[in-house]
Protein backbone atom coordinates (compact mmCIF):
# COMPACT_ATOMS: atom_id res chain seq x y z
CA UNK A 1 0.00 0.00 0.00
CA UNK A 2 0.85 3.89 -0.55
CA UNK A 3 0.26 5.24 2.84
CA UNK A 4 0.14 9.20 3.96
CA UNK A 5 1.17 9.38 7.59
CA UNK A 6 1.18 12.95 9.22
CA UNK A 7 3.74 13.29 11.67
CA UNK A 8 2.60 16.98 13.04
CA UNK A 9 3.30 17.46 16.77
CA UNK A 10 6.56 15.20 16.49
CA UNK A 11 8.43 17.04 19.73
CA UNK A 12 11.49 17.04 18.15
CA UNK A 13 11.56 13.56 18.98
CA UNK A 14 11.02 13.93 22.52
CA UNK A 15 8.00 12.58 23.61
CA UNK A 16 5.87 9.18 23.77
CA UNK A 17 3.83 10.56 20.65
CA UNK A 18 7.28 10.72 19.11
CA UNK A 19 8.16 7.47 19.88
CA UNK A 20 4.72 6.00 18.87
CA UNK A 21 5.56 7.69 15.17
CA UNK A 22 9.03 6.24 14.94
CA UNK A 23 8.21 2.87 15.43
CA UNK A 24 4.89 2.45 13.78
CA UNK A 25 6.34 3.90 10.60
CA UNK A 26 10.16 1.57 10.94
CA UNK A 27 7.29 -0.79 10.86
CA UNK A 28 5.12 0.19 8.20
CA UNK A 29 8.07 0.71 6.37
CA UNK A 30 8.58 -2.99 6.20
CA UNK A 31 6.11 -3.48 3.16
CA UNK A 32 4.82 -0.38 2.12
CA UNK A 33 5.54 3.11 1.07
CA UNK A 34 5.12 6.05 3.28
CA UNK A 35 5.06 9.36 2.36
CA UNK A 36 5.46 11.15 6.01
CA UNK A 37 4.33 15.05 6.41
CA UNK A 38 6.29 16.36 8.90
CA UNK A 39 6.54 20.14 10.40
CA UNK A 40 9.58 21.81 8.84
CA UNK A 41 11.00 22.51 12.97
CA UNK A 42 10.85 18.84 13.39
CA UNK A 43 12.67 17.48 9.89
CA UNK A 44 15.95 17.30 11.45
CA UNK A 45 15.06 15.35 14.41
CA UNK A 46 12.98 13.25 12.01
CA UNK A 47 15.69 9.75 12.59
CA UNK A 48 14.48 6.99 10.10
CA UNK A 49 15.76 7.12 6.26
CA UNK A 50 14.33 4.08 3.87
CA UNK A 51 14.58 3.84 0.33
CA UNK A 52 10.33 3.11 0.62
CA UNK A 53 9.97 6.67 2.67
CA UNK A 54 9.06 9.79 0.96
CA UNK A 55 9.09 13.25 3.61
CA UNK A 56 6.92 15.72 2.76
CA UNK A 57 8.45 19.15 5.00
CA UNK A 58 5.96 21.85 5.64
CA UNK A 59 6.73 25.41 5.32
CA UNK A 60 8.55 27.43 8.28
CA UNK A 61 5.73 29.08 8.90
CA UNK A 62 3.20 25.93 10.00
CA UNK A 63 5.84 25.67 12.73
CA UNK A 64 3.59 27.36 14.94
CA UNK A 65 1.10 24.90 17.26
CA UNK A 66 -1.99 26.89 16.39
CA UNK A 67 -1.24 27.66 13.17
CA UNK A 68 -0.14 23.99 12.15
CA UNK A 69 -3.55 22.88 14.17
CA UNK A 70 -5.15 25.24 11.24
CA UNK A 71 -3.58 23.98 8.38
CA UNK A 72 -3.44 20.21 9.56
CA UNK A 73 -7.79 20.65 10.84
CA UNK A 74 -9.41 22.85 7.48
CA UNK A 75 -6.52 23.23 4.41
CA UNK A 76 -5.02 19.80 4.40
CA UNK A 77 -7.85 17.85 3.60
CA UNK A 78 -8.64 20.09 0.41
CA UNK A 79 -4.32 19.59 -0.29
CA UNK A 80 -5.28 16.07 -0.15
CA UNK A 81 -8.64 16.11 -2.61
CA UNK A 82 -6.66 17.72 -5.00
CA UNK A 83 -3.55 15.24 -4.58
CA UNK A 84 -5.64 12.28 -5.00
CA UNK A 85 -6.35 13.21 -8.27
CA UNK A 86 -2.60 12.81 -9.35
CA UNK A 87 -1.61 11.12 -6.62
CA UNK A 88 -2.59 7.66 -5.48
CA UNK A 89 -2.21 7.28 -1.49
CA UNK A 90 -4.50 3.96 -0.56
CA UNK A 91 -4.68 5.39 3.26
CA UNK A 92 -4.04 8.18 5.69
CA UNK A 93 -2.73 7.54 8.79
CA UNK A 94 -3.38 10.01 11.88
CA UNK A 95 -0.99 8.93 14.48
CA UNK A 96 -1.96 11.72 17.33
CA UNK A 97 -5.92 11.97 16.94
CA UNK A 98 -5.83 14.24 20.67
CA UNK A 99 -3.44 16.24 19.08
CA UNK A 100 -4.07 16.57 14.90
CA UNK A 101 -7.48 15.51 13.01
CA UNK A 102 -8.99 16.71 9.88
CA UNK A 103 -12.34 18.63 8.97
CA UNK A 104 -12.83 15.92 6.87
CA UNK A 105 -11.50 12.82 5.30
CA UNK A 106 -10.71 12.42 1.65
CA UNK A 107 -9.38 8.81 1.89
CA UNK A 108 -9.88 5.99 4.46
CA UNK A 109 -8.02 6.71 7.99
CA UNK A 110 -7.42 5.34 10.91
CA UNK A 111 -6.37 7.89 13.57
CA UNK A 112 -4.64 6.96 17.23
CA UNK A 113 -5.96 8.69 20.73
CA UNK A 114 -3.41 8.22 23.11
CA UNK A 115 -4.26 10.17 26.54
CA UNK A 116 -7.15 12.80 27.57
CA UNK A 117 -4.59 13.31 31.08
CA UNK A 118 -6.30 17.61 30.42
CA UNK A 119 -9.67 15.95 31.47
CA UNK A 120 -7.89 14.74 34.79
CA UNK A 121 -5.33 17.58 35.33
CA UNK A 122 -6.51 20.64 36.29
CA UNK A 123 -5.30 23.47 33.79
CA UNK A 124 -2.94 21.75 32.14
CA UNK A 125 -4.35 23.44 29.08
CA UNK A 126 -5.93 26.57 28.33
CA UNK A 127 -9.14 27.38 27.55
CA UNK A 128 -8.82 27.52 23.42
CA UNK A 129 -6.62 24.41 23.73
CA UNK A 130 -9.49 22.63 26.11
CA UNK A 131 -12.35 23.87 23.48
CA UNK A 132 -10.33 22.14 20.39
CA UNK A 133 -10.20 19.05 22.66
CA UNK A 134 -13.82 18.80 24.05
CA UNK A 135 -15.38 20.04 20.96
CA UNK A 136 -14.14 19.98 17.73
CA UNK A 137 -11.59 16.49 17.81
CA UNK A 138 -15.16 15.11 18.84
CA UNK A 139 -16.88 16.46 15.84
CA UNK A 140 -14.31 15.92 13.37
CA UNK A 141 -13.27 12.49 14.51
CA UNK A 142 -17.23 11.13 13.83
CA UNK A 143 -17.42 13.62 10.55
CA UNK A 144 -21.11 13.39 9.03
CA UNK A 145 -20.59 14.53 5.72
CA UNK A 146 -17.24 13.24 4.61
CA UNK A 147 -16.15 10.20 2.16
CA UNK A 148 -14.74 8.50 5.01
CA UNK A 149 -15.06 7.90 8.23
CA UNK A 150 -11.65 7.23 10.60
CA UNK A 151 -11.07 4.51 12.63
CA UNK A 152 -10.43 5.31 16.07
CA UNK A 153 -7.75 3.50 17.56
CA UNK A 154 -6.89 4.00 21.66
CA UNK A 155 -3.39 3.17 22.98
CA UNK A 156 -5.06 1.37 26.05
CA UNK A 157 -8.53 0.67 27.40
CA UNK A 158 -8.32 3.06 29.90
CA UNK A 159 -7.66 5.85 26.86
CA UNK A 160 -10.76 4.08 25.05
CA UNK A 161 -13.22 5.18 28.37
CA UNK A 162 -12.06 8.22 28.46
CA UNK A 163 -12.76 8.64 25.12
CA UNK A 164 -16.32 7.65 25.86
CA UNK A 165 -16.93 10.00 29.18
CA UNK A 166 -15.17 12.96 28.01
CA UNK A 167 -15.94 12.84 24.06
CA UNK A 168 -18.75 10.99 23.76
CA UNK A 169 -17.61 8.64 21.12
CA UNK A 170 -19.16 5.03 21.52
CA UNK A 171 -17.18 2.02 22.50
CA UNK A 172 -17.73 0.47 19.71
CA UNK A 173 -15.90 2.40 17.39
CA UNK A 174 -12.97 2.54 19.45
CA UNK A 175 -10.22 -0.55 18.27
CA UNK A 176 -7.75 -0.57 21.42
CA UNK A 177 -4.28 -2.12 20.55
CA UNK A 178 -1.33 -1.35 22.87
CA UNK A 179 1.65 0.27 22.14
CA UNK A 180 5.25 -2.11 21.58
CA UNK A 181 8.85 -1.41 22.32
CA UNK A 182 11.96 -1.62 20.66
CA UNK A 183 12.99 -5.74 21.28
CA UNK A 184 16.21 -4.95 19.88
CA UNK A 185 17.20 -1.84 22.23
CA UNK A 186 15.58 -3.09 25.31
CA UNK A 187 15.86 -6.48 26.55
CA UNK A 188 18.01 -8.56 29.59
CA UNK A 189 21.07 -8.34 27.70
CA UNK A 190 23.37 -5.29 29.14
CA UNK A 191 24.52 -2.78 26.61
CA UNK A 192 28.32 -3.63 25.33
CA UNK A 193 29.41 0.27 26.68
CA UNK A 194 27.45 0.01 30.07
CA UNK A 195 29.96 0.33 32.00
CA UNK A 196 31.41 3.56 29.73
CA UNK A 197 28.14 4.95 29.10
CA UNK A 198 27.11 4.98 33.05
CA UNK A 199 30.53 6.66 33.57
CA UNK A 200 29.60 9.32 30.56
CA UNK A 201 26.71 10.33 32.38
CA UNK A 202 28.77 10.51 35.81
CA UNK A 203 26.43 7.38 37.38
CA UNK A 204 26.68 4.04 39.00
CA UNK A 205 24.31 1.17 39.52
CA UNK A 206 21.65 1.05 41.80
CA UNK A 207 20.11 4.62 41.34
CA UNK A 208 16.13 5.54 41.22
CA UNK A 209 14.88 6.28 37.54
CA UNK A 210 12.40 8.09 36.27
CA UNK A 211 11.86 8.98 32.32
CA UNK A 212 9.58 11.66 31.75
CA UNK A 213 9.62 15.46 30.37
CA UNK A 214 9.69 17.40 33.39
CA UNK A 215 6.50 18.94 33.47
CA UNK A 216 4.73 20.29 36.56
CA UNK A 217 1.94 19.52 38.27
CA UNK A 218 1.39 16.54 35.84
CA UNK A 219 4.47 14.13 35.67
CA UNK A 220 4.05 15.27 39.47
CA UNK A 221 8.14 15.39 40.22
CA UNK A 222 7.13 17.10 43.39
CA UNK A 223 5.39 14.49 44.75
CA UNK A 224 7.96 11.95 43.99
CA UNK A 225 10.96 14.24 45.78
CA UNK A 226 8.65 14.68 48.64
CA UNK A 227 8.48 11.18 48.80
CA UNK A 228 11.78 10.01 48.33
CA UNK A 229 12.79 13.14 51.05
CA UNK A 230 10.84 10.85 53.35
CA UNK A 231 13.53 8.00 53.03
CA UNK A 232 15.79 7.40 55.25
CA UNK A 233 19.16 9.27 54.60
CA UNK A 234 21.61 6.37 54.03
CA UNK A 235 18.96 4.75 51.42
CA UNK A 236 19.08 8.20 49.84
CA UNK A 237 23.09 8.36 49.79
CA UNK A 238 22.85 4.72 48.65
CA UNK A 239 20.02 4.80 45.89
CA UNK A 240 20.47 8.75 44.49
CA UNK A 241 17.36 9.84 42.45
CA UNK A 242 17.82 10.46 38.47
CA UNK A 243 15.27 12.36 36.73
CA UNK A 244 15.46 12.09 32.75
CA UNK A 245 13.83 14.25 30.23
CA UNK A 246 13.44 17.31 28.42
CA UNK A 247 11.99 20.40 30.66
CA UNK A 248 8.50 20.92 30.09
CA UNK A 249 5.80 23.57 31.07
CA UNK A 250 6.26 24.23 34.51
CA UNK A 251 9.99 22.81 34.35
CA UNK A 252 11.24 25.78 36.85
CA UNK A 253 8.80 24.98 39.46
CA UNK A 254 10.48 21.53 39.89
CA UNK A 255 13.86 22.50 39.55
CA UNK A 256 13.64 25.36 42.55
CA UNK A 257 11.96 22.79 44.34
CA UNK A 258 15.03 20.24 43.69
CA UNK A 259 17.36 23.33 45.16
CA UNK A 260 15.99 23.47 47.94
CA UNK A 261 15.56 19.83 48.93
CA UNK A 262 17.21 18.80 51.83
CA UNK A 263 18.05 15.63 49.95
CA UNK A 264 19.22 17.61 46.66
CA UNK A 265 22.95 16.46 47.14
CA UNK A 266 21.21 12.85 46.02
CA UNK A 267 19.19 14.22 43.21
CA UNK A 268 20.65 14.04 39.67
CA UNK A 269 19.07 15.97 36.31
CA UNK A 270 19.85 14.69 33.17
CA UNK A 271 17.80 16.41 31.13
CA UNK A 272 16.88 14.98 27.64
CA UNK A 273 19.30 11.92 27.23
CA UNK A 274 19.39 10.36 23.50
CA UNK A 275 17.13 6.58 23.46
CA UNK A 276 21.09 5.39 22.75
CA UNK A 277 21.21 6.13 26.40
CA UNK A 278 18.04 4.68 27.91
CA UNK A 279 18.99 0.83 27.50
CA UNK A 280 22.23 1.78 30.03
CA UNK A 281 20.21 3.65 32.52
CA UNK A 282 17.58 1.10 32.45
CA UNK A 283 19.78 -1.49 33.29
CA UNK A 284 21.79 0.51 35.94
CA UNK A 285 18.71 1.65 37.92
CA UNK A 286 17.37 -0.22 41.30
CA UNK A 287 14.01 0.29 40.11
CA UNK A 288 11.84 2.90 37.41
CA UNK A 289 9.26 4.63 39.50
CA UNK A 290 6.69 6.69 37.29
CA UNK A 291 4.76 8.78 39.56
CA UNK A 292 2.43 10.73 37.10
CA UNK A 293 -1.23 11.99 38.23
CA UNK A 294 -2.29 10.27 34.64
CA UNK A 295 -0.72 8.77 31.66
CA UNK A 296 -2.48 7.33 28.70
CA UNK A 297 -0.23 4.23 28.58
CA UNK A 298 3.30 5.00 29.75
CA UNK A 299 5.95 3.48 27.27
CA UNK A 300 9.09 3.56 30.19
CA UNK A 301 7.13 1.16 32.21
CA UNK A 302 7.66 -1.83 29.66
CA UNK A 303 10.80 -0.62 28.42
CA UNK A 304 12.37 -0.99 32.14
CA UNK A 305 10.25 -3.73 32.58
CA UNK A 306 12.32 -5.63 29.42
CA UNK A 307 15.33 -4.50 30.61
CA UNK A 308 14.71 -6.35 33.99
CA UNK A 309 14.29 -3.69 36.03
CA UNK A 310 11.43 -3.62 38.87
CA UNK A 311 8.97 -1.02 38.09
CA UNK A 312 7.15 0.69 40.91
CA UNK A 313 4.45 3.40 39.27
CA UNK A 314 1.12 5.71 40.00
CA UNK A 315 -2.35 3.82 40.58
CA UNK A 316 -3.93 6.26 37.95
CA UNK A 317 -4.87 6.74 34.00
CA UNK A 318 -3.56 3.34 32.31
CA UNK A 319 -0.31 2.48 34.37
CA UNK A 320 -1.95 -0.21 36.43
CA UNK A 321 -3.57 -1.62 32.79
CA UNK A 322 0.15 -2.25 31.49
CA UNK A 323 1.89 -3.36 34.18
CA UNK A 324 -0.54 -5.52 35.82
CA UNK A 325 0.71 -7.96 38.83
CA UNK A 326 3.80 -6.85 37.52
CA UNK A 327 4.64 -3.69 39.35
CA UNK A 328 3.50 -2.25 42.93
CA UNK A 329 1.24 0.73 42.56
CA UNK A 330 0.90 3.70 44.48
CA UNK A 331 -1.36 6.87 45.53
CA UNK A 332 0.23 9.32 43.29
CA UNK A 333 -0.73 12.39 45.40
CA UNK A 334 0.25 10.84 48.91
CA UNK A 335 4.37 10.86 49.26
CA UNK A 336 3.88 8.82 52.56
CA UNK A 337 2.27 6.04 49.60
CA UNK A 338 5.09 6.48 47.13
CA UNK A 339 7.47 6.66 49.78
CA UNK A 340 6.50 2.87 51.38
CA UNK A 341 6.72 0.80 48.07
CA UNK A 342 10.01 2.72 47.46
CA UNK A 343 11.07 1.42 50.72
CA UNK A 344 10.04 -2.19 50.17
CA UNK A 345 11.80 -2.37 46.91
CA UNK A 346 14.72 -1.39 47.96
CA UNK A 347 15.28 -3.37 50.73
CA UNK A 348 13.79 -6.50 49.72
CA UNK A 349 16.04 -8.20 47.43
CA UNK A 350 13.67 -11.18 46.91
CA UNK A 351 10.58 -9.17 46.06
CA UNK A 352 12.78 -6.99 43.63
CA UNK A 353 13.36 -10.59 41.77
CA UNK A 354 9.60 -11.39 41.97
CA UNK A 355 9.33 -8.46 40.32
CA UNK A 356 11.50 -8.30 37.73
CA UNK A 357 10.05 -12.05 36.39
CA UNK A 358 6.54 -10.87 36.58
CA UNK A 359 7.20 -7.84 34.36
CA UNK A 360 9.72 -10.04 31.84
CA UNK A 361 6.26 -12.34 31.48
CA UNK A 362 4.52 -8.92 31.47
CA UNK A 363 6.21 -7.52 28.57
CA UNK A 364 5.46 -10.33 26.18
CA UNK A 365 1.73 -8.84 25.59
CA UNK A 366 3.62 -5.70 24.17
CA UNK A 367 4.69 -5.60 20.89
CA UNK A 368 4.69 -2.74 17.85
CA UNK A 369 4.70 -5.54 14.80
CA UNK A 370 1.19 -6.79 16.06
CA UNK A 371 -0.04 -3.11 17.00
CA UNK A 372 1.15 -2.40 13.57
CA UNK A 373 -0.52 -5.11 11.61
CA UNK A 374 -4.30 -4.74 13.79
CA UNK A 375 -3.86 -1.00 12.74
CA UNK A 376 -3.49 -2.03 9.25
CA UNK A 377 -6.14 -4.21 9.15
CA UNK A 378 -9.05 -2.36 10.07
CA UNK A 379 -8.07 -0.48 7.22
CA UNK A 380 -7.83 -2.82 4.61
CA UNK A 381 -11.96 -3.77 6.18
CA UNK A 382 -12.81 -0.51 3.97
CA UNK A 383 -10.31 -0.31 1.46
Amino acid sequence: MRLLFSACGFDCGQSGISQYMQNVVTELLKLHHVTVIINNSDHRYWPIEHPRQTLEVLPWYLNKPIINMVYHTWLLPWQLKKQLKTTQYDALILPAANRRVLSHYPLPTVATFHDLSQCHIANKYGFLRMHYIRHLIPKFLQPRASPHRPHLIAVSDNTRKDMETFLHIPAENICVLHNGYDKSQFNTQQPKDYIQRLQRLNLKPGYLLYVSRIEHPGKNHIGLLQAYEKLPQQIRHKHPLVLVGSAWSGAEVVFKRIADSPAANSIKVLGFVDSKDLPTLYHGAVTTVMPSLYEGFGIPLVEAMACATPVTCSNRGAMPEVVGEAALCFDPESPTSIAQCLGQILTQPSFQQHLIQQGLQRVTAFDWGIHTTLLLKTLKKNI
